[in-house]
């Protein structure tokens, strides 16, 4: 593939690219939602991208103009700041930016007084015979890019801590499964990690003269970009719930009272839960919540999570499970004849993997084994 050619290849991909981000922003900005702070912030943060990506294709400009690259490639350090957001945005309903929210953007604006006034520092010069049109040398643009690679590896840590602590709220406040927009913001952040380690290379090789290297991790990562903000319009068409709808807003349980009261409510709440759960049964519900649960009992849910984890040292995902296995040891001895996954139904479980995996946990084994192991011993007997 000739230079031209590939040229060609990169630049259409990139204004494809740009156009999706720009459609997506629109379309986030416009359209009602329960979760419109953060649509704003992924908006901000796909026209961003547009705008970092213009920079793979855009032409040299003249030196009255060549501030509007160095504001293009500043403008790069609001990128994470407002992707943090939105995912944090998503995941938690209370989640709001504090006092000291204009330190995420600071870095921006330092980046910004170096470069634009031009010659801050004696290491930002440009060196005698190098080209005059250039307001950013070498030295600047490597440090500009480096510390853009550090931010974006420290907001994607948070971002990753943000989606570990809600996985672990939701599983100590619902049995079922992760929600779709868990599992969406998951991928993308994957997805992000992906592409970012190819620009980290690529980064690398311009600043190395590898430009065949460069130009394949160009392409490559102008085609991945294109995927994944295709990809992304898809989820918004295909689960339109994505961007309108808050899942829930999870919250970790505290202790607000007397510890000694706190104990003695404790036995008598523990007692009735239980009392609770032998007569309705209602683990076996295979989307029971945390919040159904706690109407059964009239309690709020903060209660009952709190009650769950003093009393029985478990979350809620691991209590309801402790029932559906006890109930499925007593079906897999009262009906042989029941498949395995029948059972795993019948006990309250949506998945045979579920199923599996909870049993283990609370039997030590399998439930084939374990009936396989109770039928033995009836013989033996």
């Amino acid at each position: 593939m000739d230079l031209l050619t590939t040229y060609g290849f990169l630049a259409t991909a990139t204004v494809l690219s740009c156009f999706v981000c720009c459609l997506l922003a629109c379309f986030l900005i416009v359209a009602p939602s329960d979760r419109r702070t953060a649509n704003i912030y992924l908006a901000v943060f796909l026209i961003l991208t547009a705008v970092d990506m213009a920079g793979w294709i855009s032409p040299g400009l003249d030196s009255s103009w060549a501030w509007l690259e160095v504001l293009r490639i500043d403008l790069a350090y609001l990128q994470m700041p407002f992707f943090t957001a939105f995912v944090l945005g998503t995941l938690y309903r209370d989640f709001r930016p504090g006092r000291t929210a204009w330190l995420h953007i600071l870095p921006f604006f330092v980046a910004l007084v170096l470069a634009l006034p031009g010659n801050q520092l004696s290491l930002f010069q440009n060196a005698q015979g190098e080209d005059a049109s250039r307001l950013l040398t070498d030295i600047e643009l490597i440090l500009t890019v480096t510390g853009l690679h550090l931010q974006y590896y420290v907001y994607i840590a948070v971002s990753a801590w943000g989606l570990y602590r809600f996985e672990r709220l939701h599983r100590q406040q619902h049995s079922g499964s992760l929600p779709t927009v868990y599992r969406v913001l998951m991928q993308l952040v994957v997805l992000s990690v992906l592409l970012h380690t190819l620009v980290f290379i690529r980064s690398f090789a311009g600043f190395g003269g590898h430009t065949a290297l460069f130009t394949l991790l160009a392409v490559s990562g102008a085609v991945l970009v294109l995927g994944v903000l295709t990809w992304l319009t898809l989820i918004a068409l295909l689960h339109p719930d994505m961007f309108r709808r808050v899942d829930r807003s999870l919250e970790a349980a505290r202790l607000d009272r007397n510890a000694a009261d706190q104990a003695r409510d404790d036995q008598v709440a523990r007692a009735q839960l239980e009392a609770y759960m032998k007569a309705k049964q209602p683990y076996l519900e295979p989307d029971i919540s945390l919040a159904g649960l706690a109407h059964g009992m009239a309690m709020t849910p903060r209660e009952l999570s709190g009650l769950i984890n003093r009393a029985f040292s478990v979350h809620f995902f691991d209590f309801v499970n402790r029932y559906r296995v006890e109930y499925a040891k007593d079906m897999l001895l009262a009906a042989p004849r029941k498949t395995v996954l029948e059972v795993a139904f019948a006990s309250g479980f949506n998945s045979k993997s579920s199923f599996n995996a909870a049993f283990r946990r609370h039997a030590v084994m399998s439930p084939t084994e374990f009936r396989a192991a109770r039928s033995t011993s009836k013989l033996a007997g």
